[in-house]
């Protein structure tokens, strides 16, 4: 499962009009189906300010490369 890049705008659009706060469940692993510049060119025809980390995060995922 993931979020594929034809809904990245529509993700954005509603942050727009409700900003997201609080949060988030997340069932399973999820994939990005998108890079940074295609993140921006969405943010960018929606008129979406986004704000940027200062600092990347990153999740270490421990099931990577285990066999189960």
């Amino acid at each position: 499962m993931g979020i594929a890049k034809s809904f990245v705008e529509l993700l954005l659009d509603e942050a727009k009009r409700i900003p997201f706060k609080g949060s988030v469940l997340q069932l399973g692993c999820q994939d990005m189906y998108f890079g940074e510049e295609d993140l921006k060119e969405c943010a960018d025809k929606i008129e979406f300010k986004l704000s940027l980390l200062k600092k990347p995060v990153y999740v270490l995922n421990r099931w990577i490369n285990k066999n189960v």
